[in-house]
């Protein structure tokens, strides 16, 4: 039984298991009852890594902050318990065009699920309490800033009051550090919640979080140490390289058409105008290609979702809008124009491939002159892409976690696995000028950012 597994296992290293006696086994009725929905609604014969502990702790009605890797499982944390307990669950997600799939994946697992986006007014008032009187909703999601509402924050409260309200999950809780005093600043204010809501355990989630910004999470969320569960960071599933070239997006693009023609792969740009020109650069050579970012529409953005997940092979240029809640396991590459703004960046946004367990690629590109609007140069990022030591030890090092020896799976460590191609100028059709198209004559053509020059 599965809960026995968080008692016995053997960590893999010191943080693996939680720093606070778990409860107490649940009755054996109730361990059948779960090993029966584990089966019969998500088809899993059991538990694996830490789920269990964050489990266990959740349905004890324990603070939890769980520190899973990307496809470790976090969802089920929340999902299974809302499963086996009455009540409501508040899901805070950042993913304001991802909810609706959110909530149909919930809705498949036979969950009662709502996803609030938009305004809270009178008639959305209105459809949530038919939802919980009739209806007996289980789960709603609901972004930070309408959570914080007045009017939205009123209606829990009364929910809590009532016994009604089990759980409140914060999904992404990397995002209270990451952009807490940014676009979101209702991430960092959802600490209020436990001034209004003391007796509602909070479970939060996340893949990525170094010792700073697990600290920040903790004190946000008013948590305390005791309240981490997390397993190790490693993903020995990704192979990391690190490639230094004067066009360094040319030899990139020879490694996708040599190693990874008919795989799914996320290409990282810094720029919207680098995603457009790249994705029809791509198209030109036969390459399934769309781009993706924050200034194109909503309807714009889900069509592109809705390709990526549904495609057999696609390619997704795209800007760091893209990517959380992204649910496709078979990611084989995922490349990076230029360095991400933090080494948890980095981590999160590698972590997306090879969700399945199957060996996949994180390439990260890096012209040799320093651009300014990279991080710092001494910053744990950019220490991690010009160390010359195990790109894991190193990458695992930034996050206060040891890692003995040489990964075998890097390369430093391994520097003829699947080796760059030499380009030689003639494997690829580039277009030296491609750029947004207007008028009926295919209109201007925009030269290339020096910063994304090929």
């Amino acid at each position: 039984m599965f809960f026995h597994l968080a008692w016995q296992c053997a960590p893999s290293h010191a943080g693996d298991m939680p720093d606070q006696p778990l409860p107490p086994l649940p009755p054996a009725p109730v361990q059948d009852l779960i090993t029966t929905v584990l089966r019969q609604r998500f088809g899993l014969s059991g538990l694996r890594g830490q789920q269990p502990a964050v489990i266990a702790r959740v349905m004890a009605g324990q603070d939890v902050l769980a520190l899973l890797p990307t496809g470790a499982g976090k969802s089920l944390c929340y999902q299974l318990p809302c499963c086996l307990r009455p009540g409501l669950c508040v899901v805070v997600s950042p993913l304001l065009a991802l909810m609706d799939d959110q909530c149909r994946r919930l809705q498949a697992l036979g969950l009662r699920a709502m996803a609030l986006r938009g305004r809270f007014g009178a008639a959305e008032q209105r459809s949530l309490d038919r939802s919980l009187q009739s209806a007996g909703l289980q789960v709603l999601l609901v972004s930070p800033e309408r959570l914080l509402s007045a009017a939205f924050l009123e209606r829990m409260i009364r929910e809590a009051r009532a016994g009604r309200l089990h759980l409140l999950v914060v999904d992404e809780a990397h995002c209270i550090s990451e952009w807490g005093n940014t676009f979101r600043p209702a991430y960092a204010k959802l600490g209020e919640l436990r001034q209004h809501l003391p007796a509602v355990p909070v479970l939060a989630l996340t893949a990525s979080a170094d010792p700073v910004v697990e600290r920040q999470i903790l004190a946000a969320l008013q948590m305390d140490a005791h309240s981490v569960v997390r397993t190790s960071i490693n993903r020995p599933e990704l192979f990391y390289r690190v490639h230094r070239r004067v066009s360094p997006w040319r030899h990139a693009l020879a490694y996708l058409q040599r190693w990874h023609t008919g795989d799914a792969v996320l290409f990282y740009c810094q720029r919207r105008l680098e995603t457009e020109w790249l994705a029809r650069h791509l198209v030109t050579v036969g390459i399934p290609a769309r781009p993706y970012h924050a200034g194109m529409g909503i309807i714009e953005r889900r069509a592109a979702e809705h390709w990526f997940l549904q495609a057999p092979a696609p390619v997704m240029v795209a800007t760091i809008a893209f990517g959380m809640g992204i649910d496709r396991a078979d990611i084989r590459l995922v490349v990076h124009a230029a360095p991400s703004s933090s080494l948890s960046a980095y981590y999160q946004e590698t972590g997306r491939a090879g969700r399945d367990g199957q060996v996949a690629t994180a390439l990260q590109l890096l012209p040799p002159m320093h651009n300014p609007h990279w991080p710092d140069p001494d910053s744990p990022i950019m220490q991690y892409l010009h160390s010359g030591d195990c790109r894991r030890r190193s990458l695992m090092a930034g996050f206060g976690e040891p890692f003995a020896g040489a990964c075998g799976h890097c390369d430093h460590c391994c520097p003829n696995w699947r080796p760059l191609p030499r380009w030689d100028g003639h494997d690829l059709a580039w277009v030296p000028q491609v750029g947004p198209v207007d008028g009926a004559t295919g209109g201007t053509r925009t030269r290339m950012p020096d910063g994304a020059r090929f």
